[in-house]
């Protein structure tokens, strides 16, 4: 049987409640994959889903006992390791990488996401070309140095070309810059689309001004607009974890996974079904 459709096994198990049996057959399949660093970090990604930190914690000391020496495939296993909430982790894997523009980026991110923002953006700031959400990542560490003027205004360009991981960061910062109303209205406009990305930016401010029951109304109106908007499923799982549906969240969970595997958004559903149970 070959690794995916062990994996799937797994998570077919999970969403049946049958975690007697889940935590063996992970714990087998990292024992025969300590070579194969990205189902190491699909096993560790199922022991959190699991809430089991020895068998999360087991997998990634396998992990970095086994880290391979090519810069492509060590920036593969940093970033599902920030996603993981292990941000330390993904900068010892970086250690040896260099300083390619896609080691840079990821390193950033890590910073970023250990609040060590100073560094963070001088690390970003040596990337010679641009790579793919190094904006995105720029305007969140502005955002989080409270450089809100230049976070909005590094935003606005794609903002106003309608980049929805633009947008997120724009209503985040906008919040935490105390313009409320401006975030307000910017969400309500993109609503009018009647777009996914509308209507998901639209359960994202409703999210973060704690409006639980909009926020599932607004990203099940995405759903049904684009039923693989991982954004929108991740508010939704927000919304029905936050209410105490936690099975459904949970399925939302794994729907994201299994779409994007490694996407925050997941763990950071299962945590709040951990807080409902």
């Amino acid at each position: 049987m070959d690794d995916e459709e062990t994996i799937r096994q797994i998570r077919d198990n999970i969403a049946k409640g049958n975690n007697d049996i889940v935590r063996p057959q992970i714990l087998e399949l990292a024992a025969s994959a300590a070579d194969r660093p990205m189902t190491l970090l699909t096993c560790a990604s199922l022991f959190l889903t699991l809430g089991d930190e020895d068998g999360f914690s087991r997998v990634l000391s396998t992990l970095e006992s086994n880290l391979p020496s090519d810069t492509a495939t060590l920036v593969q296993i940093a970033e599902p390791l920030i996603a993981l909430d292990v941000p330390k982790n993904a900068l010892r894997a970086l250690e040896n990488a260099g300083d390619t523009d896609e080691v840079l980026f990821c390193r950033a991110s890590a910073l970023h996401a250990l609040m060590r923002n100073e560094e963070a953006l001088s690390t970003l700031d040596s990337i010679k070309e641009p790579v793919k959400g190094s904006v995105v990542l720029r305007i969140e560490i502005l955002g989080s140095l409270k450089r809100f003027d230049e976070a909005i205004a590094a935003a606005e360009p794609l903002v106003n070309s309608r980049d929805y991981a633009a947008s997120r960061a724009y209503i985040t910062v906008l919040l935490r810059a105390g313009r409320e109303k401006d975030a307000q209205r910017f969400a309500k406009e993109r609503a009018k689309d009647k777009t996914a990305d509308g209507s998901a930016l639209m359960a994202q401010y409703q999210w973060l001004t704690g409006n639980v029951t909009a926020t599932g109304a607004y990203a099940a109106k995405a759903i049904k607009a684009d039923e693989t908007h991982t954004g929108a499923m991740e508010y939704l799982g927000y919304g029905l974890a936050s209410k105490g549906n936690v099975r459904e969240a949970k399925i939302v969970a794994g729907a994201i996974n299994e779409r994007e595997p490694g996407n925050p958004a997941a763990f950071r559903i299962i945590i709040l079904c951990r807080n409902a149970e």
